[in-house]
């Protein structure tokens, strides 16, 4: 498993809170996606959430909605 440094979380995220509540929704709608069906589950949900938030993903979708 590849590890990431604090320093790339704090290029996208001033504030460690708000990176952990972008992750935990991120990971959230995957394990839901994962329960309804609509994806398999392949990698797990939480890793998988960390890393969508890491690159920006999850913020990109929380302002959509």
């Amino acid at each position: 498993m590849k590890e990431t440094s604090l320093e790339k979380i704090w290029e996208h995220y001033e504030n460690k809170y708000k990176f952990l509540v972008s992750a935990s929704r991120e990971a959230r709608r995957l394990i839901e996606d994962v329960a309804e069906g609509r994806i398999d589950a392949v990698e797990n949900p939480y890793r998988l959430g960390l890393l969508r938030a890491i690159r920006g993903d999850a913020e990109e979708r929380e302002a959509k909605q």
